[in-house]
């Protein structure tokens, strides 16, 4: 996955948005057109973009106890149930409730719900058919308070957490956060990575090639350090740190792949290359040869790519308050570019997302927004 994030979360500010309870979002199954994809199993890491999941098809968005999807295929808005007779009104309602989104496979949609066990922080994951009926109770996960990212691939899902409160429900000195492998098939809970830090975060997670990704920060302060310097920005800054990390799936050997990350948003693969952006540049990582090489001298962000590893494409702010968009392809070569005043937060192969002033989501046709057109639409 990663609220996923398309907050800018940079150097400035990152410490007090660590500081904001991460909403609980909600997703599930709608028709069954939408989800199709043969024997295709899809590692699909939907973000969480001020309440919108996105997938190859649309988006998914919580409003007030229910959850609707945003078809960019017909351009309309849908309550994300397909049962017969359904009054959405009650938790068998497949758009009730507070669920935290997680993906989906070939055979239908996974999502955990927090607060649903006997603890107060006990998520459960479920399993809905595809055609949004037959939930199914998969598994029950403990100590686990809010999510902050998830993804699913190879019939295994891993959970990013951050844990605040102890189990008395008192806030903790420091944040614990971790990742949670859960494999689906043999019902077995592994954990893959976990810290207990002053303003831990984890802001997103991608899984390739047996390796683990993470985007995350924190700080080497002290409690009473806290107090102490609160504000001194030199000392905070120095005791800051912005991490591209990488753990091995087999052995859970963790690397430090980049210092002083700039923006914490997503981690998007193209080809063999993971794109980031430091505090002098945006980088290519090749996942292979494991060195990074600077693909931009401007410090730019990078656009979720939604069930696509083919094309990246990153922007910046120039002078005149335009942005910049450039798309790659996955060998890293420049396709296209762009000048725009659109504000883009996630593309996939046939549509790209985009934001008005208020926040709205709205959508355009790839192809149109990289050859300059004007042809976005709104949701009816």
């Amino acid at each position: 996955m990663s609220t996923k994030k398309y907050i800018k979360f940079n150097k400035k500010y990152i410490f007090s948005l660590l500081t904001i309870i991460v909403c609980i979002f909600v997703l599930f199954a709608m028709y069954k057109k939408y989800y199709k994809a043969g024997n295709r199993i899809l590692p699909v890491q939907y973000s969480q973009n001020i309440g919108y999941w996105f997938n190859e098809k649309g988006a998914f968005k919580s409003e007030g106890i229910l959850t609707y999807f945003y078809s960019a295929e017909d351009g309309k808005r849908y309550i994300a149930c397909n049962r017969n007779g359904c009054n959405h009104d009650t938790k068998e309602c497949p758009a009730y409730g507070s669920n935290t989104a997680i993906t989906y496979d070939n055979t239908g949609i996974y999502y955990v719900s927090i607060g649903e066990g006997e603890g107060p922080f006990q998520a459960t994951l479920y399993h809905v058919d595809i055609d949004g009926d037959n939930k199914e109770k998969i598994h029950d996960f403990k100590s686990m308070e809010i999510i902050t990212d998830a993804v699913y691939i190879d019939n295994k899902l891993y959970i990013a957490y951050q844990n605040t409160l102890d189990k008395n429900g008192n806030t903790m000195d420091e944040n614990e956060v971790g990742i949670l492998e859960y494999d689906i098939r043999t019902k077995r809970e592994r954990h893959i990575f976990n810290i207990k830090k002053n303003n831990a975060y984890i802001s997103s997670i991608n899984v390739n090639k047996g390796k683990l990704f993470i985007l995350c920060a924190y700080s080497d302060m002290t409690y009473d350090e806290a107090v102490k310097y609160k504000n001194n920005k030199k000392f905070i800054d120095s005791k800051s740190k912005y991490l591209l990390l990488r753990v091995d799936l087999q052995n859970l050997r963790e690397k430090v792949i980049a210092k002083k990350i700039f923006y914490l948003t997503n981690i998007p693969i193209v080809g063999n290359y993971i794109i980031y952006a430091k505090d002098n540049g945006t980088y290519a990582y090749n996942m292979d040869k494991e060195n990074s090489k600077m693909i931009s001298h401007k410090i730019c962000e990078v656009l979720e790519n939604i069930s696509t590893n083919n094309e990246v494409i990153i922007f910046n702010t120039n002078e005149s308050g335009k942005r910049e968009y450039v798309c790659y392809n996955k060998y890293l070569k420049k396709k296209r570019k762009v000048e725009s005043e659109k504000y883009c937060v996630g593309f996939s192969e046939k549509y790209v997302y985009l934001y008005d002033k208020n926040a709205n989501l709205l959508y355009e046709k790839t192809n149109d927004f990289l050859a300059g057109k004007n042809e976005v639409r709104k949701f009816k």
